[in-house]
């Protein structure tokens, strides 16, 4: 059997994540050929553990600086400008109060949450300006204090809702199209 080479921590330069994947398979192997070698069962276990610490630094490694969640769809706006000064206007009606989250989607949509409307989603409506509907309509709580989406799958939202005399409650969501109004709600227990 070889002897062990023991791999040197970062040196203050870049992160060689190829290199370290090629060091991980080597220690799979290693640790797999450990396994079938006709070694006596102590010089078996020595070599096991050595190179099983050795994996156990590069996986960590490898999840620190080279595993990354999905990269978020790229969002772009128009430079701002002031639609108006009350709320969000649906055909000639102003609605919700003031907005206290937002959250950018995928097709430069925004998800806005608002102190007394509930949820809203605002796309492009095609004129260089964006249309607005209600995605909660049916929720027993209107006021939207927190979101945020899912990392492992962007689309699906978590929304937190109540008010401050309330327990609230929290909803799972999709701002797939065919799925915007599918939302679960999650009572939440006085703390």
């Amino acid at each position: 059997m070889p002897n062990i080479p023991i791999v040197a921590g970062p040196s203050g330069g870049p992160i060689d994540c190829d290199q370290l994947q090629r060091d991980i398979e080597y220690y799979e192997q290693l640790i797999a050929s450990y396994k079938k070698s006709n070694l006596s069962p102590a010089e078996k276990a020595t070599g096991i553990a050595t190179a099983s610490d050795v994996l156990n630094g590069l996986y960590a490694s490898y999840a620190q600086h080279c595993a990354h969640g999905p990269k978020p769809p790229p969002f772009h706006l128009a430079p701002w400008k002031l639609a108006g000064p009350f709320g969000i206007q649906v055909d000639v009606a102003w609605n919700t109060g003031s907005v206290w989250t937002v959250l950018p989607v995928s097709n430069n949509r925004v998800l806005v949450g608002t102190e007394q409307g509930g949820l809203w989603l605002s796309e492009p409506d095609g004129d260089g300006a964006f249309r607005s509907q209600c995605l909660s309509n049916d929720w027993p709580e209107w006021g939207v204090s927190a979101m945020v989406a899912d990392p492992s799958h962007p689309s699906s939202i978590f929304v937190g809702c109540g008010a401050f005399d309330s327990p609230g409650a929290l909803y799972l969501g999709n701002v797939q199209p065919e799925l915007l109004h599918s939302w679960r709600r999650f009572r939440c227990p006085l703390l």
